[in-house]
C-alpha cells in the first residue's frame, strides 16, 4: 500500500486489508514523503500488528516509486496493491487466490469496479468487466479495463514486466501495458476485489490532464510497445505533436486517437503481437524500418547501452519524427545538437513547469473551447 498524506482514510484501508482473510499474509505501507500524520498512524498499527512491514522514503516519489519499492521488500509469491483510501472487499483476495492457482494464470483482475463517497453500503458507480482472458489488443480501446488497475498477479509477472514506470504520472496504466507487452496470461474473475473510493480533489489522471501531461504520459507507454503497433500507426505515434498547447487543450491525445483508429481499422502488427520485448529487441535489432530501430534505440537507453542507441540514432538522422520521437531518452545526449525550435517540446517533456507560452496557449485554448464550436 502506498501512502501520501492519507491519514483520513487510512485506517479504514489497513483495517480491511487485516480482514482480508488471506492466511499468513504481509501488509507492506510506504510512506510516500507524507508531510500529515501518516506516518504516525502506521507506527501505531505496526505496533500491534506483526504481519505489517513500514518503509520511508524522504521525499515524494510518486506512486510507482512507492509500488516498487514495497513490492521488491514483500516476501510472498503472490501481489496485490490496495491505495490507501480504497477498502479490500472480505474474502476476496482468498477467492482469487484460489481462482489464480486453478487456472493457471500470472495474474488475476476483479470482475467489477465499485465506486464509492461517503460509504461502501452506498455506491455511486459500478462498472462490470467481461469474463475470460485479457491480452494487449483490449488494452487500447474505450471500454474501461480492469489490467490498468490494481489486481492480483505473482511476483514472478511483477520481475517480467519491468515493474511499475517510475517516470511518467501513468504508473498504474504503464505496468497494465507491460504486463500486456510481455504476454503474460491475465484473467478476470467473475466478481470485485475492493471498493474504490472517489476522490474528493481531483483524481491523478484529472490533475496530469490540467498539467498538460496527457501526452507525455502516454507517449512513454506507446513507445515501450511501439512494435506491437502496424507499421503507420507506428510512425504516426513517433510524429504525434505531444507538445502542441491548443490540441491537447482541444482534447486531442494520443490514447483516445488510437482508440478511435482501432474502433474503425486494425492498428497493430500481428507479428508484433506475438513476440515479447525481449524477442522482439532480437527479432528488429537490425531491421533498417526507422520506426522500429527508434524503438530498439529506446530499449538500449533502458538497459544502458548509451554507445549502441547513439550508434542507430546517428544513422537515423534527417528521418522524419525520429528526434521528436527520441526526446523523452535522448535529451540529455543530444543537448547543443538540438535545434532551436526543438527546445518548447523539450521543455514540454521534461520541465516540471511549462513555459509561459505554453500555458497561455493551453489554457487560452480551454476557455476558447468553452465559449462555442468555432474556437476548435
Amino acid at each position: 500500500m502506498p501512502v501520501f498524506n492519507a491519514e483520513a482514510t487510512l485506517a479504514e484501508a489497513l483495517d480491511s486489508a487485516l480482514r482480508s482473510g488471506v492466511p499468513d499474509q504481509e501488509i507492506i505501507l510506504v510512506d510516500d514523503g507524507s508531510t500529515d500524520a501518516s506516518w504516525e498512524l502506521m507506527c501505531q498499527y505496526q505496533s500491534r500488528h506483526r504481519n505489517i512491514v513500514l518503509h520511508k522514503t524522504p521525499r515524494n516519489r510518486g506512486g510507482g516509486a512507492a509500488r516498487n519499492t514495497g513490492i521488491r521488500l514483500a516476501q510472498r509469491s503472490y501481489i496485490f496493491l490496495l491505495d490507501s483510501d480504497d477498502i479490500l472487499i472480505e474474502g476476496a483476495l482468498p477467492q482469487a487466490l484460489q481462482q489464480m492457482r486453478e487456472l493457471g494464470v500470472d495474474g488475476l483482475a476483479a470482475g467489477k469496479s465499485i465506486f464509492f463517497n461517503e460509504s461502501v453500503d452506498v455506491p455511486v458507480r459500478q462498472i462490470n468487466y467481461p469474463a475470460g482472458p485479457k491480452c494487449f489488443t483490449d488494452l487500447v480501446s474505450h471500454r474501461p479495463n480492469p489490467v490498468i488497475g490494481n489486481l492480483l498477479y505473482t511476483r514472478a509477472a511483477f520481475e517480467k514486466a519491468g515493474g511499475y514506470p517510475e517516470h511518467h504520472g501513468f504508473d498504474t496504466q504503464g505496468f497494465g501495458f507491460r504486463l500486456m507487452a510481455n504476454n503474460l496470461n491475465i484473467g478476470t474473475a467473475g466478481f470485485p476485489f475492493y471498493y474504490q473510493r472517489l476522490p474528493e480533489r481531483p483524481s491523478y489522471y484529472i490533475r496530469e490532464a490540467r498539467a498538460g501531461n496527457l501526452n507525455r504520459n502516454w507517449f512513454y507507454i506507446f513507445i515501450e510497445c511501439l512494435y506491437k503497433f502496424a507499421p503507420q500507426v507506428r510512425a504516426d505515434i513517433l510524429s504525434f505533436p505531444c507538445a502542441d498547447p491548443r490540441k491537447l487543450a482541444r482534447g486531442h491525445h494520443m490514447f483516445h486517437v488510437l482508440a478511435d483508429r482501432a474502433e474503425a481499422e486494425n492498428i497493430f502488427c500481428s507479428e508484433g503481437l506475438t513476440m515479447t520485448p525481449d524477442e522482439a529487441y532480437v527479432r528488429y535489432d537490425q531491421v533498417s524500418s526507422p520506426d522500429l530501430q527508434v524503438w530498439c534505440a529506446y530499449v538500449d537507453f533502458r538497459l544502458g547501452n548509451i554507445a549502441k542507441a547513439l550508434s542507430r540514432i546517428d544513422r537515423m538522422s534527417g528521418v522524419h519524427g525520429v528526434r521528436r520521437a527520441m526526446y523523452p531518452v535522448l535529451a540529455a545526449w543530444l543537448g547543443g545538437k538540438l535545434e532551436d525550435g526543438d527546445l518548447a517540446d523539450l521543455r514540454y517533456f521534461f520541465g516540471q513547469k511549462k513555459s509561459l507560452r505554453w500555458i497561455l496557449g493551453f489554457y487560452g485554448q480551454k476557455v476558447l473551447n468553452r465559449i462555442g464550436p468555432w474556437s476548435w
